[in-house]
């Protein structure tokens, strides 16, 4: 079914607005991630820049100096429970070497004090537990940062490139792209194949399949420009395909899933709004935006979704600013702001604030 959320209002936030006036090396945010002693991590697409609450300090590729980043172009950041935060190039890795100031572009010293060998040709995985994933060849190492302890398990060989990771409390789990899912137990390595959904009933072809693993031990498949999620509730289940319907016409490709903290599902779609999925209820609800109307979110256009601490649903657009929804005032709030238009990326801080990234404003 189709809603617009009664009670959708207007207002204006006040926004500290970054930007390349203020030394941000560039206003296409493409990663941000804040570390352990709260400094802000932005990577863009000309750049990583820290930010400490008052200034930026920019660091930036140079091809003829030693220990400096080989790209500009930051695809990713994420920081191990050893403080170590890995920058993701979509093609190999870097790491910040915080005594130094610089980077390490030889991830294998890193790997190497933990016993972990690879040819630096692998993909780094960091789960919610900040534990150490290395994914080579046909191994999988896993750095338990609690225990202190590595522990080397058996796998298929993976192609790096194609692999999407996802975790639960439990469980790693990897998708390939092709056929399978694969399960593999945390504390004993123990590996489970699950098939996927048939290449006819889902379109893998020039796609990258993404999982998102839910708390209650639920695995959801998406791939770009689909009509439907396919969703399996629990390891004896079989794979359903949840159909996106909407009364918009047009196009879809699926950009996010996120779960509330009542264990509801959102999915959030670059052209139909929002979907909200209930677990108990199996009921699928489409929030889409109306022009003529005062109860609808911002835009159908979303460009990134995030559950904050409060369990605050916090939904970017691409012109339209943000919009944000808690159970407890039952409506929408719609955020405008002229010099924050098009929302790329949602960060919680650790005082509550968030900070919202920009495709170029």
């Amino acid at each position: 079914r189709d809603i617009g959320v009664t009670g959708v209002q207007t207002c204006a936030l006040p926004i500290c607005h970054l930007t390349t006036n203020d030394e941000l090396s560039n206003n296409s945010v493409t990663a941000i991630l804040r570390d352990s002693y709260g400094f802000l991590w932005i990577g863009t697409e000309f750049g990583l820049n820290r930010y400490d609450g008052y200034s930026f300090k920019t660091f930036l590729a140079q091809p003829n100096r030693p220990n400096t980043m080989t790209s500009n172009y930051i695809v990713g950041l994420q920081e191990d429970g050893l403080k170590n935060i890995w920058i993701d190039y979509g093609y190999t890795y870097v790491v910040y070497n915080r005594e130094k100031e610089n980077f390490i572009t030889d991830i294998n010293l890193i790997l190497e004090k933990l016993s972990i060998k690879t040819n630096g040709t692998c993909k780094i995985y960091v789960d919610k537990k900040k534990n150490l994933f290395v994914i080579y060849l046909d191994k999988i190492y896993f750095y338990n940062i609690a225990a202190k302890e590595l522990n080397i398990y058996k796998s298929p060989k993976f192609i790096y490139s194609n692999i999407e990771v996802s975790d639960d409390l439990s469980n790693l789990y990897i998708v390939d792209s092709k056929d399978f899912c694969w399960q593999i137990e945390k504390k004993s390595g123990k590996l489970n194949k699950m098939a996927l959904p048939t290449v006819s009933d889902f379109n893998y072809e020039n796609r990258r399949t993404k999982i998102f693993a839910d708390s209650g031990g639920g695995l959801w498949l998406y791939s770009g420009k689909d009509e439907y999620v396919n969703f399996r509730r629990t390891n004896s289940s079989q794979w359903q395909k949840i159909y996106l319907n909407s009364s918009i016409k047009s196009q879809n490709n699926i950009i996010s899933i996120v779960e509330g903290h009542n264990g509801q599902v959102w999915i959030a779609t670059d052209h139909k709004g929002l979907f909200l999925y209930d677990k108990s209820t199996n009921l699928l609800t489409n929030i889409i935006s109306n022009s003529r109307s005062q109860t609808s979110i911002a835009s159908n256009s979303v460009t990134s979704i995030l559950i904050d601490n409060t369990g605050t649903l916090w939904v970017g657009h691409d012109k339209k600013g943000i919009s944000f929804f808690n159970e407890s005032f039952q409506n929408f709030i719609n955020v405008q702001n002229d010099q924050c238009k098009n929302i790329s990326r949602i960060v919680e801080l650790r005082n509550g604030n968030l900070l919202l990234g920009t495709d170029g404003d």
